[in-house]
């Protein structure tokens, strides 16, 4: 027995286009505790980068700020849409000028394919304005991506490409809330140029432990 897939649409790379595939059931079935046991290994890489991040806050809290943030991520063609979080901390070299560590983990799953990412990026921050509320970030990012088309990886980097961030800061005693993009990209593979291969839109909770 066969299936055939085939999907087409327009992303933020422009128009896409997924050939057909034609899988054998007992194929498939032979496959997936690999598949499973791949996903394990996956899941615990992301829970690893939350811990690292969590441990290099610590170790230097008295110059850091910690933070946790939730978005709305999407990959390039913005096919796989969906939550993802954001652990990381804010290290404060003056009113102006931060230096910024975070990881990201993104997931969507439909079952019989799905995309998988998680990033490390380091960046540096300048604060705008009278005030320094507004604030941009450039840096870089390592990326890992993987995505299970139909038991096929249609998708399996690792990269490192450019990261940007945009965004305000609305300030407490005890904490900052800071809406903002985040942005990883460009990055080009079989003739295909994806601008952005991550773009995220949400806001992240950052404890204050400097004084500002």
């Amino acid at each position: 027995m066969d299936l055939f897939t085939h999907t087409r649409g327009v992303g933020i790379i422009g128009i896409f286009e997924r050939q057909p595939k034609s899988l054998d059931m007992q194929d498939v079935s032979h496959r997936m505790p690999n598949l499973l046991h791949q996903k394990e290994i996956r899941c615990g890489g992301a829970f690893g980068l939350s811990i690292l991040f969590f441990g290099l806050s610590l170790s230097v809290q008295s110059q850091t700020n910690r933070y946790v943030g939730v978005y709305f991520t999407g990959d390039a063609q913005m096919y796989y849409i969906g939550p993802s979080i954001l652990v990381g901390s804010d290290f404060r070299i003056n009113e102006r000028f931060n230096a910024c560590l975070y990881g990201q983990y993104f997931e969507k799953d439909f079952g019989d394919h799905g995309f998988q990412t998680w990033s490390l990026a380091a960046l540096g921050q300048i604060n705008l304005g009278k005030r320094k509320r507004f604030y941009l970030a450039v840096g870089l990012a390592w990326q890992r991506a993987i995505e299970d088309y139909f038991n096929d990886d249609e998708i399996n980097r690792s990269i490192l490409i450019p990261a940007y961030r945009a965004g305000y800061h609305i300030i407490s005693k005890k904490f900052i809330l800071a809406p903002e993009i985040n942005l990883t990209g460009p990055y080009s593979y079989r003739q295909t140029t994806e601008i952005f291969t991550l773009p995220s839109i949400g806001t992240r909770l950052q404890f204050l432990r400097t004084p500002r």
